[in-house]
């Protein structure tokens, strides 16, 4: 463990980093640190340490870059990975082997135990389940030093200890460190195709869904993106622009061609079919310095939700997300007024709760951390 100086990582001040070679130092350290009582915050990447409720001081940032293997089963069509290893990477390397995991967080440079512990999720999602169903089994160092398996804990815990989520419960509980990971394989989709639709307002998407329902295309994702107005840049008499409905048909080419020609048909002219993604495809509408916050709304919902929003804020705000089971985000500036964010995200969060949703705080800059700490949960 090497001091580097005090220095600051998303406001927290770190005191020391260590880079432990192999699984027997990172125990000796973990368990150390405890003994000591120091503060330790794994670290992947580092894309996402803005979600993350961290203490004002870090006393050891643990790079977990030293822990990236890879190992491909086959027969089981299960891989085995360190929780250092850019999830990229490891789609790249199973491709060889015309195999994927179902895991597609929008973070590009995400490690797969990052992904994991903070459940980042992507537009696949809506058919293969959120980060912890593709989770068999997992390896996890405790505060302590002990090492743990999760596929032990299974028969006691339940499955939603592959969850884990738990390894980083947020300040002032106790990190663990995830250090390797298996996961369940899928094969790689013969074809992919996108459908694109635009819409300029919410209201349409309501009548789209209802086309697309009933014409039964066994979709694999199904995303909206309504661009919104940023606060800071509004014009007067400026419409914001215009936002697009996507459907992603995966499997057969003969299959994917026949659904993906057939809703076309149905939507009318309109529509755009194409093998490329769209831009803004499983990409995150907040930029740096904004405030992010994580719609979980009911099936089909989300764009009722924008109303809701777009009143509370005075002016439609860039949304964009899952119309299915996965995830959907929102943007504030981050120079919004405290007043005005606290009364945003209360009719938001009210909104939310009589549909059956949550509205959730995931970044913010550190000016409103203090603000939004209510709201960092549902």
């Amino acid at each position: 463990m090497g001091e580097v100086g005090m220095h600051q990582i998303d406001g927290s001040a770190v005191r020391y980093t260590a880079a432990p070679r192999d699984l027997d130092e990172l125990c000796e350290l973990m368990a150390t640190a405890q003994q000591r009582e120091l503060v330790v915050l794994p670290r992947g990447s580092g894309s996402k340490l803005s979600w993350l409720e961290l203490p004002s001081v870090i006393d050891v940032v643990v790079d977990m870059s030293g822990f990236a293997g890879f190992r491909f089963d086959e027969d089981s069509a299960e891989v085995t990975v360190g929780a250092g290893l850019p999830v990229a990477v490891l789609q790249d390397e199973l491709a060889r082997s015309n195999a994927r995991v179902a895991l597609d967080p929008p973070s590009p440079s995400a490690t797969v135990g990052g992904a994991l512990v903070v459940g980042e999720a992507g537009p696949l999602a809506h058919v293969f389940g959120p980060p912890a169903a593709h989770v068999a089994d997992a390896t996890v160092v405790l505060p302590d030093g002990t090492l743990t398996r999760v596929g032990e804990r299974v028969p006691l815990l339940g499955n939603s200890v592959c969850d884990l989520r738990w390894a980083y419960p947020g300040w002032p509980n106790a990190a663990c460190a995830v250090v390797e990971i298996t996961m369940r394989t899928h094969s790689l989709p013969q074809a992919q195709t996108w459908l694109t639709y635009p819409v300029s307002q919410p209201m349409h998407v309501g009548d789209l869904l209802e086309e697309i329902e009933t014409a039964n295309v066994a979709s694999a994702a199904i995303e909206l993106d309504l661009p919104g107005i940023r606060m800071g840049a509004v014009v007067p008499g400026q419409r914001h622009a215009t936002g697009a409905l996507s459907i992603l048909f995966e499997g057969s080419e003969a299959s994917v061609l026949d659904r993906s020609r057939d809703l076309a048909n149905r939507l009318g002219q309109r529509s755009h079919l194409t093998n490329q993604m769209p831009q803004w495809w499983g990409r995150y509408p907040f930029r740096p310095g904004e405030i992010a916050v994580r719609l979980n709304a009911p099936d089909g919902q989300l764009h009722l939700i924008c109303y809701a929003l777009a009143d509370a804020a005075g002016a439609p705000v860039p949304v964009r997300g899952s119309l299915g089971a996965g995830p959907a985000w929102a943007s504030l500036p981050g120079d919004i007024p405290a007043r005005q964010l606290v009364a945003i995200l209360n009719a938001l969060r009210d909104v939310m709760l009589a549909r059956g949703g949550s509205a959730i705080v995931q970044a913010a800059p550190i000016q409103l951390r203090e603000v939004v700490a209510p709201y960092r949960r549902p």
